[in-house]
Order: structure tokens, then C-alpha cells, then sequence
């Protein structure tokens, strides 16, 4: 788990000689890149270790319990991001036969 924090800690050094370079320039600009990379990054540091802990603490029923209202809670949260098309208005419900060149029905 050493390689991963070391990795994280890579990229977060870049990120911050980025967002140094990148301030000189527009400050602006700086600020919206640091915010977009460094809340994934914190996020990426933190979630695997308390992670651990809750799984290390935790009994079995209480973890499936979590899991399971965490992923309850993940579908609700898709299901109202998603787009709903709106459902095509029926026309009928005669079948349609096909239509055949006029060489072939001869």
C-alpha cells in the first residue's frame, strides 16, 4: 500500500508545480485546475485507509448492511442524474407488412 501513497504523493507534487506554473500565468485557471485534481486525489489518499478500518472494525452483518444500503443509495443517485427520453407517442397498433420491389412480386 506504501507505492500507491508514494504515487499519490508524485502526482500531487506535479500537480502543485503545474498549478504554480500555470498561476503566473492565470490565477484563474490555477485555481480551477487544483480544485478539479485535488479533490479526487484527497479523495484516492483517504478512502483506502478508512476503508480498512471500518472492514477491520466492522462484524460481518454490519458490513453487508453498509454495502448494501451504499449501494442502494449509489442507484438512487444514478437514476436521478440519468436523462429520461420521453417515451415516442403511439400511433396505433396496426402491423406493418413490408413493401417489395415490383420485380419481386411478380
Amino acid at each position: 500500500m506504501t507505492w500507491f501513497f508514494h504515487l499519490i504523493g508524485t502526482a500531487i507534487s506535479f500537480a502543485l508545480i503545474a498549478g504554480a506554473f500555470v498561476y503566473v500565468f492565470n490565477p484563474q485557471a490555477a485555481e480551477k485546475l487544483l480544485k478539479q485534481f485535488f479533490i479526487p486525489v484527497l479523495a484516492l489518499m483517504l478512502l483506502p485507509s478508512v476503508v480498512a478500518q471500518l472492514i477491520g472494525s466492522a462484524d460481518g452483518i454490519a458490513l453487508f448492511i453498509t454495502f448494501a444500503l451504499a449501494s442502494l443509495v449509489a442507484y438512487v443517485v444514478r437514476e436521478r442524474r440519468r436523462e429520461r427520453r420521453p417515451t415516442p407517442p403511439r400511433l396505433g397498433r396496426a402491423e406493418r407488412t413490408p413493401v417489395l420491389p415490383r420485380e419481386e412480386q411478380e
